[in-house]
């Protein structure tokens, strides 16, 4: 059973744009949350709001895309037939940068700890933080996405599943970690 036809651009481009939120924000959130973690923050300092400008932007540029075709040049959901738009590219390189500026974090958070258990959950966010990163790799690279099918058989929505459930599970442990914080 589908939500709705396939030929209903209009709807399927508004869901696109609605994710697009979602994935707009995830990686600077990603890096926020390595450095409050690594940085034991309480409130976030001001001037780190200022990572939120590129995603902004980008939620703009997707929703109003019709009028300009930044983000794309041929809408489809099925990624053979998606022409992307040239501020893709700029977007891309944002994300990745935070995913990997959160993983850098962590790995120096984790060579300077002591305390054991500080060390693993570095480990298991940066963990988190590369499955994450590789399943947005396979998403939004063809070559990836294709050999991963060869070898493996499996699709990034099957490694986007798996990555939404370890999401769910870094979240909860950093819920348990601020929760024995607290008290």
């Amino acid at each position: 059973m589908r939500f709705t036809s396939l030929e209903n651009t209009s709807l399927l481009f508004v869901l696109d744009a609605i994710t697009n939120i979602g994935c707009a924000f995830l990686p600077p959130l990603a890096l926020l949350l390595a450095l409050a973690f690594t940085k034991g923050w309480e409130t976030l300092p001001h001037k780190y709001r200022l990572l939120f400008i590129v995603p902004c932007i980008t939620t703009v540029v997707v929703w109003t895309n019709p009028l300009h075709g930044l983000q794309y040049q041929q809408f489809s959901i099925f990624r053979d037939q998606i022409v992307f738009g040239p501020y893709i590219l700029f977007s891309g390189a944002y994300s990745y940068l935070c995913m990997v500026l959160g993983i850098l974090v962590a790995i120096r958070f984790i060579a300077h700890s002591s305390g054991r258990i500080y060390r693993m959950q570095g480990v298991f966010f940066i963990l988190g933080l590369m499955f994450c990163t590789a399943v947005t790799m396979c998403i939004s690279l063809p070559t990836v996405e294709a050999a991963l099918a060869r070898v493996f058989g499996i699709t990034p929505s099957f490694g986007l599943e798996i990555a939404i459930l370890l999401v769910s599970a870094l979240l909860a442990g950093v819920t348990v970690y601020l929760g024995l914080k607290k008290g």
